[in-house]
């Protein structure tokens, strides 16, 4: 189990914006009572599915970007021949 803080330092983000996920229900988190405070948990295999679609998400959105540059130089190529 990962507390809110230890998800921010593993994910790089900072406290507002990891709690307004966990508040929309990113990771499926829950609040216990750890020492003696009410807080946030979130099972570790959650947490780093989330980052792994997170991280999927953005190669394919610069994928495409990837592949037009690469049609773009082999129209340049096949015209200088």
């Amino acid at each position: 189990m990962l507390t809110l803080p230890e998800v921010c330092d593993l994910l790089g983000l900072r406290w507002w914006r990891a709690y307004r996920l966990a508040r929309a229900g990113a990771w499926d988190g829950r609040v216990e009572l750890v020492h003696g405070r009410n807080t946030w948990v979130f099972p570790r295999p959650a947490v780093l599915r989330w980052l792994k679609q997170q991280i999927a998400r953005s190669v394919r959105t610069e994928r495409p970007e990837q592949q037009n540059h690469d049609a773009v130089q082999e129209r340049r190529r096949v015209a200088a021949t």
